[in-house]
């Protein structure tokens, strides 16, 4: 492929990337570590599409194309591991908690990154990766794919941490973190067998376009504090699973509230009420399936919306989520358990309740659960206020 449409790419390509670098200084948690690392991406995107550029100014030995020829390469060959480095941090920071993890994603990347930059100096005299002859041309050393091969360790080791967490993503965040590695590997694949063909850069530039429609998604349908969906995305969710519910195939919502709430914030802080909603929703997300919705509904309530269509088969998933609950309150280390108050219910499909009638009446079967479970507390004697 010539110059000419090398440029194309690489122009439309530096374009795209611009813009979502100048619409990434808008966000509200930009001082996040998320976003931080996505503007790292996006930067270093950019220099790499720069630096591809100049690295494609081929012949003309006479004039100042062989300068900026090596210094393109060189540049393209040391930055081209570090939008793999800063999207296994990326994919790290959606997962991780604990910076101490964060960290532990440090040692691949050093490790990468030394053994590329040693090899990028044993290439500039042995051209193990590239050559530029005396009349300015480039070529591709006899180990060029290790670069390929290097740069592919940490998008390959993103991938492996999504799917093994694959549990405390949500779908679309999930499918993102997925596609953004599959684009630059199938570019690779593609580039390596092509010759002279710039394509990495615009599948990297592709994949951040698929990140930031994810962020715009979270940040609009998110919970800020819980990271579960927010009251708006549950009322659309319920809209739809209304809509196309049938007296064959309907499904059912769990509302819950958390027991003793007002008593923990109010004798230790709020600091503590934070931390105990976030608790809550990380337990909830670890006792239900994937395919199940999890939205935070205000305070400290949340409802779960599955596809259980029968009573029974409700029954047998509340169940497996109280014991998933009682056997995670005996693992945690804290000063007080996470219990609920449950209400759930199959949607009826012939009834065609609106969604506001529908959650009102999981508000009341809460409600009712919750007077059953003081009513209990009080006649074995158990002071435990309820709230």
């Amino acid at each position: 492929m010539n110059l000419g449409y090398n440029l194309i790419i690489n122009g439309y390509s530096a374009f795209l990337g611009a813009m979502l670098l100048i619409e990434s200084f808008r966000y509200v948690d930009r001082n996040t570590t998320n976003h931080k690392l996505y503007k790292a991406l996006i930067f270093t995107a950019l220099v790499l599409l720069i630096s591809d550029t100049l690295g494609r100014l081929d012949g003309r030995p006479d004039t100042v194309f062989p300068i900026l020829n090596k210094t393109g390469n060189l540049i393209l060959y040391i930055v081209n591991q570090l939008v793999p480095a800063f999207w296994l941090l990326y994919v790290g920071a959606q997962i991780y908690t604990d910076k101490k993890d964060l960290n532990k994603l440090g040692y691949i990347i050093i490790a990468v990154f030394v053994v590329n930059i040693a090899l990028v100096i044993v290439t500039q005299f042995t051209g193990f990766y590239y050559y530029i002859d005396e009349n300015n041309i480039y070529h591709r050393g006899r180990y060029n794919y290790v670069a390929y091969l290097l740069a592919a360790v940490p998008l390959i080791a993103a991938a492996a941490i999504a799917i093994y967490n694959r549990k405390n993503l949500e779908k679309k965040q999930f499918m993102a973190l997925m596609l953004f590695p599959a684009l630059p590997i199938a570019c690779y694949i593609i580039q390596a067998f092509v010759y002279g063909l710039s394509l990495t850069t615009f599948g990297i530039t592709i994949g951040l376009l698929i990140v930031y429609s994810d962020i715009q998604n979270r940040a609009i349908f998110t919970d800020y504090l819980t990271g579960v969906y927010n009251r708006m995305r549950l009322e659309i969710f319920l809209k739809e699973k209304v809509a196309y519910a049938t007296p064959s195939k309907s499904f059912s919502a769990i509302m819950l509230d958390i027991n003793n709430f007002k008593a923990i914030n109010d004798k230790y802080g709020h600091d503590a009420g934070d931390e105990i909603l976030k608790r809550a929703a990380k337990a909830l997300r670890n006792c239900i399936s994937r395919d199940d919705f999890l939205a935070r509904f205000g305070g400290d309530e949340f409802v779960i919306v599955l596809d259980a269509a029968t009573d029974n088969q409700l029954k047998n998933r509340v169940d497996s989520i109280v014991d998933c609950l009682t056997y995670y309150n005996s693992k945690a280390e804290e000063r007080y358990q996470i219990e609920f108050s449950m209400g759930y219910k199959v949607y009826d499909a012939k009834a065609k309740l609106s969604v506001s009638d529908f959650e009102r009446e999981l508000d009341l079967l809460m409600y009712a659960h919750k007077q059953e479970m003081k009513k209990k507390a009080a006649e074995t004697a158990d002071n435990t206020p309820f709230n």
